[in-house]
């Protein structure tokens, strides 16, 4: 992530409301720079999120910016961002290990029998 883009993250962490429309986000935050926002929304730091508004021919249907659990991770310090990012790791490295015990115990138990 280039500076641009970490100072675009950081304006929309800062903004007021949470969730920016495309002309908020684009024309006022990145400055018309479309490049920063996409490759924001590639790399999983920003999300478009549906929102629903009645209206009398029914419901529209408009898409908001929004930031997303990573990129607020973004702003924390070195040790949260760390465990964020191998928090999933250790799920799966935990049920794996779990896995080959039963596995092992198993085929053990069987070789005895047979």
């Amino acid at each position: 992530m280039n500076k641009i883009e970490k100072d675009i993250l950081r304006k929309v962490k800062e903004h007021h409301k949470g969730r920016l429309s495309p002309a908020d986000m684009i024309n006022g935050i990145a400055h018309r720079d479309e490049k920063a926002v996409e490759h924001l929304m590639i790399y999983g730091y920003l999300e478009q999120a549906p929102e629903y508004i009645s209206r009398r021919n029914g419901n529209e249907k408009f898409m908001f910016y929004r930031i997303t659990e990573k990129g607020l991770n973004m702003f924390e310090p070195l040790h949260k961002r760390i465990w964020f990012f191998i928090r999933g790791d250790l799920r799966v490295i935990f049920v794996s290990v779990i896995t080959s015990i039963i596995i092992t115990i198993l085929t053990s138990l069987l070789l005895k029998y047979l």
